[in-house]
Parts: C-alpha cells; sequence; structure tokens
C-alpha cells in the first residue's frame, strides 16, 4: 500500500484567484526548460528558465516559474517528478494569454519535502486550473493534450518583466553603492590633503 501525502488541497484555485494561501504543499509533475532570454540588455545576462507543472491533489497548474536563483535545484536533481515540496514565498502576476486573463506564480522559496523518487506516483486525480478571473490585473506576494500551450508567450513575457525589475533594481544598488564609496574616498583623500597642506603651511611658517 503505498504512503499516502498531504497535500494542500484546493491550494492552486485559491492562489490563481488571488487569495494569499500561506505555505501550501504542493506536488510537482514536471518541467520544461525555456529558451534562454537576456534579461539585462546592457551586460547581457541570459539564463535558464523552468517552467513547472504543480498539483494540490485536485488541481494542477502549468503557469508556474521557477525563480532563477532556484535552478540548482532542478540541475542537481533535488526538485524532480513527484516531488513534494512546501511553497515558502512566491509571487503572483497577472498576464494576458490569448486576449483571456492568466495569473503566472512565480516560486521564489520553496523546500522539497519528501523526493519524487521517494513518492514515485502522482497524489490524486487532479484536473488542469483554468481560472477566469473578472477582477483588475493585481499582483501579490507571500513571507490536457499540452500541459504547455503553445500560446505562451504573454506569461513568459512577464516572468521577463520580473528578472528585468529584479535586474534593474540590483544595477541601480551597484550604482548607488558605487557612488557612495567614491565620495567617501574622495571626502578622505580631501581630508588627508588638507592635513599635508597644514603641515607644509606649518613647516614654512616657522621657518
Amino acid at each position: 500500500m503505498p504512503v499516502m501525502y498531504n497535500l494542500t488541497e484546493g491550494a492552486l484555485e485559491r492562489i490563481m484567484q488571488g487569495t494569499d494561501v500561506e505555505k501550501p504543499v504542493l506536488q510537482i509533475l514536471g518541467y520544461k526548460q525555456l529558451p534562454k532570454k537576456t534579461i539585462n540588455i546592457k551586460y547581457s545576462v541570459a539564463t535558464d528558465r523552468y517552467r513547472l507543472i504543480v498539483s494540490d491533489g485536485q488541481r494542477l497548474s502549468s503557469f508556474t516559474m521557477l525563480s532563477t536563483q532556484l535552478n540548482n535545484l532542478i540541475t542537481d536533481d533535488i526538485l524532480n517528478e513527484y516531488a513534494i515540496c512546501r511553497i515558502l514565498n512566491y509571487h503572483l502576476a497577472s498576464v494576458n494569454n490569448g486576449g483571456k486573463e492568466k495569473r503566472v506564480m512565480l516560486i521564489l522559496g520553496i523546500e522539497v519535502l519528501v523526493s519524487g523518487s521517494e513518492v514515485g506516483y502522482k497524489i490524486g486525480n487532479p484536473i488542469d486550473t483554468d481560472i477566469k478571473s473578472d477582477a483588475e490585473p493585481t499582483s501579490t506576494s507571500t513571507a490536457a493534450s499540452s500541459l504547455f500551450p503553445t500560446n505562451g508567450a504573454a506569461e513568459e513575457g512577464a516572468i521577463y518583466r520580473v528578472y528585468a525589475s529584479n535586474a534593474k533594481e540590483t544595477v541601480s544598488r551597484f550604482f548607488m553603492q558605487t557612488i557612495i564609496i567614491t565620495i567617501i574616498i574622495t571626502i578622505i583623500i580631501t581630508i588627508i590633503c588638507k592635513n599635508i597642506y597644514d603641515d607644509y603651511y606649518v613647516q614654512s611658517a616657522s621657518l
């Protein structure tokens, strides 16, 4: 008899409707590596991106992206098929997909509770979630013949904008730190030069 694992049933429907669900437990049913895309044109930073199929036991969603900072979980075979995970932090964005509003979940923090190799099967009989929302586009955060639709450029573009925004903030912080350091160095040099001048003036006056 297979071991029974408890997922947070109904979590995906609530999340995709814009409801904040704290640390839901989901199952990974697969992933797809997307083409590399430059997220910082100036510095030509390109990275792998992974789109996940996640399930709460009742519904599944392929409108889920893994933050690039967590790519090692895929490459190291930690986040694998059938793995059971706790979502520690996520970002939800509304995008237009083929004229319909879709919400894409970007996973920012995740804890693998049980490896997929240990679980070995799909929990429940989840159906693809296709939640229609009449609400205005929102953005929230928390502390199928083809599970990957061919018209997925819209949500990928939204995730690209999230990555680009993060890269822009990183570059801005870098330049701000550089400016602060430059100012500090300038002040130190000014003080040193003043001290040298004062010493020279005193010595000249004594002569």
